[in-house]
């Protein structure tokens, strides 16, 4: 399955519903029947040593935002034409310094995040019904702690293709980078020097 196909199946079911956490249901309309289909944003967040061994670990769920310029709206933007899909970006806010995982193509150096590589991915799961994305942040220089997190869409002005919206620089008038979901978390995690942050996005359907 082609990676235009990939997001295009996570925004088509997103934009049916998005946010319900484990364990949550949904609310029956009065005098209605209770259906429809529900999107869960399910984050697991993995700190380790330069040796490899895992210092920390946390997961929760993510929400999307709602609004014209951020997810609901870019969803609606997409869905109806008026933008075509890049790639997706998943940041981490220290309060200081923010690190970005993105998706091959994105010139790092176009960002004005601290530390960023291309290392997240985008993919289906085995049995085709869940969007994964993942990525390994670059080692941070200083320590700090966790305390937002974010997933962001990119997209550009229709007929751009995926490759080219995304090597566009963050700024230029034909891109768009629309935080997609947010988390501030209740509790900050700790990151020390040296070490490493491997997010894992889930978006489930049910």
């Amino acid at each position: 399955m082609s990676f235009m196909r990939v997001v295009m199946l996570a925004v088509v079911c997103a934009a049916l519903s998005f946010g319900q956490e484990k364990g949550e249901t949904a609310k029956p309309k009065p005098g209605g029947k209770s259906e429809g289909i529900k999107v869960h944003g399910h984050w697991v967040l993995e700190v380790r040593n330069a040796d490899g061994t895992l210092a920390s670990r946390r997961e929760f769920e993510n929400a999307l935002l709602a609004g014209g310029n951020v997810g609901s709206g870019m969803l609606a933007t997409v869905l109806s034409g008026g933008a075509s899909v890049g790639g997706w970006l998943v940041q981490l806010t220290f309060g200081t310094f923010t690190v970005s995982m993105t998706q091959t193509g994105v010139n790092c150096a176009t960002l004005s995040d601290l530390l960023c590589n291309n290392s997240l991915t985008a993919v289906l799961d085995g049995s085709g019904t869940q969007l994964i994305l993942q990525g390994t942040s670059p080692a941070v220089g200083s320590g700090g702690s966790i305390n937002i997190v974010d997933t962001l869409l990119i997209a550009c002005n229709p007929g751009i293709l995926p490759a080219a919206c995304l090597a566009l620089p963050e700024g230029d008038p034909s891109q768009r980078r629309a935080f997609f979901s947010s988390r501030t978390l209740a509790q900050s995690l700790a990151v020390q020097p040296g070490q490493t942050i491997t997010a894992i996005v889930t978006l489930s359907f049910s």
